[in-house]
C-alpha cells in the first residue's frame, strides 16, 4: 500500500516539476520581452508580422534575461517552434530569435523550410555579428531591426544589407526644431504676423518686409525657448537658428506680397 501511494505521489509531482522551469516562455506572439528591455514592443511585433508575410517564415523574437540551459533549447527548439507556429497560416518554416540581456548574445534556431546557403550554425553567427554592436550598446530595437533585415535578406537571396540604424518611433522627431512638429507652430506664426502688421508703421515696401522678416525670426527663436524650457530640455545649442531664419526669409516674401497690394 505504501508503494502504491509513493507511486501516485510520484505521478502527481513528475509533470508539475517538468513544467514549473521552462526554458523559454511560451510563444503565443512573434514577439516576447520579459525583461522590458526593449522598447515599442508593438512596433517590433508589427515588423515581425511584415517579415512572416514577406517570406512565408514566423520569425519568434524572444528577449530573456539569460539562458539556463542552451543544449536543452537546440535539442527542443525545433520542435517548440514547430508547436509555435502550428496555429499560423500561409507559413513554410519558423525561426527563433532569442536575445539574453545579462551578457547580450543572440542565439538562433530555424525549423522547417528556412531557406537559405548557410546552415543554422552560420546563419545565426551571421546574424548575431550584425546585432552585437547594437547590443552592447544597449540599442536593442535597432539591434532587433538589423537582425530581422539580414535574416530576411538571407532568405529571400538577396545581398546583406549594411547596418543600419532604425529610431524608433519616440526618437523620430527628436532632431526636428523645436515645436516643429505640433499644430502649434503654425498657429502661432500665423498669430505673430497678424500682430506685426498691426504694429508696424507702413514705410516703404522694402523696410517693412525687412522689419517684419526680423520681428518673425527673433519671435520664432523665443518660441523654440518656449517650447524647450516647457519640454524641461531647455539648451542654448539647441535653438535651430536655420529654422528661424527660414521663417524670416519666408516672412519677407509674404510681406512683399501682401504690401505689393496695398
Amino acid at each position: 500500500m505504501k508503494k502504491i501511494i509513493i507511486l501516485l505521489s510520484l505521478l502527481i509531482l513528475l509533470p508539475l516539476t517538468a513544467t514549473s522551469n521552462p526554458l523559454i516562455p511560451i510563444m503565443k506572439t512573434l514577439f516576447t520581452d520579459v525583461t522590458g528591455t526593449v522598447p515599442d514592443a508593438e512596433e517590433i511585433a508589427h515588423k515581425a508580422e511584415l517579415f512572416r508575410q514577406q517570406t512565408g517564415v514566423a520569425p519568434f523574437i524572444v528577449v530573456l534575461p539569460d539562458i539556463n540551459n542552451e543544449a536543452s533549447l537546440r535539442q527542443n527548439g525545433k520542435a517548440m517552434l514547430a508547436h509555435a507556429a502550428s496555429s499560423m497560416s500561409n507559413v513554410k518554416g519558423s525561426v527563433l530569435l532569442l536575445f539574453t540581456t545579462r551578457e547580450p548574445r543572440l542565439i538562433m534556431i530555424t525549423n522547417g523550410q528556412v531557406e537559405s546557403s548557410m546552415d543554422d550554425k552560420h546563419l545565426g553567427l551571421l546574424v548575431e555579428n550584425h546585432t552585437l554592436a547594437y547590443l552592447h550598446a544597449d540599442l536593442w530595437y535597432q539591434g532587433i531591426n538589423n537582425a530581422l533585415a539580414v535574416l530576411q535578406a538571407q532568405i529571400l537571396k538577396q545581398p546583406t544589407p549594411p547596418l543600419t540604424y532604425y529610431p524608433h518611433p519616440g526618437q523620430q522627431h527628436e532632431n526636428d526644431p523645436p515645436g516643429s512638429t505640433t499644430t502649434l507652430g503654425l498657429f502661432a506664426w500665423a498669430v505673430a504676423f497678424i500682430v506685426f502688421a498691426a504694429f508696424f508703421n507702413y514705410t516703404t515696401r522694402l523696410y517693412y518686409a525687412l522689419k517684419f522678416a526680423v520681428a518673425m525670426a527673433v519671435a520664432n527663436m523665443g518660441y523654440q525657448a518656449l517650447c524647450l524650457y516647457i519640454d524641461n530640455s531647455f539648451a542654448i545649442t539647441r535653438i535651430s537658428p536655420l529654422w528661424a531664419g527660414l521663417i524670416g526669409v519666408c516672412t519677407f516674401i509674404a510681406a512683399l506680397l501682401w504690401t505689393s497690394k496695398r
